[in-house]
């Protein structure tokens, strides 16, 4: 699945699928989508207390969930590894699935192993 950028008139950024045709930016947020949430939760505690290995997976061109969150996540965290995406959004995982599939299945060999 191909994703489009979507641009509305506050210059949030969000993406919808495209089904057909080339990638595309769109300008404005189609017809009732709604602006993205914007959530503040304190788990650092619970960050600072995992024992287990933790793959922050993270694009760099996420506009849903900000890099700067990636980074916070591990400075708190003292078992927190980062990959990075350069030039992948919010869903590393369908942008770039082979890379997304082969880090998460190295991160399960080193636990079980």
């Amino acid at each position: 699945m191909r994703l489009a950028r979507v641009l509305d008139n506050g210059d949030e950024l969000s993406f919808v699928p495209l089904f057909d045709g080339d990638d595309a930016i769109v300008r404005q947020r189609p017809e009732g989508a709604l602006p993205p949430p914007s959530i503040e939760i304190d788990c650092d505690d619970v960050l600072r207390a995992l024992e287990v290995p933790l793959l922050v997976t993270q694009g760099r061109e996420d506009m849903v969930v900000l890099p700067a969150m990636a980074e916070h996540v591990l400075a708190a965290c003292p078992t927190a590894e980062a990959s990075w995406y350069d030039g992948v959004g919010h869903v590393a995982f369908l942008e770039e699935p082979e890379r997304f599939n082969r880090e998460l299945a190295a991160l399960t060999r080193r636990i079980y192993a």
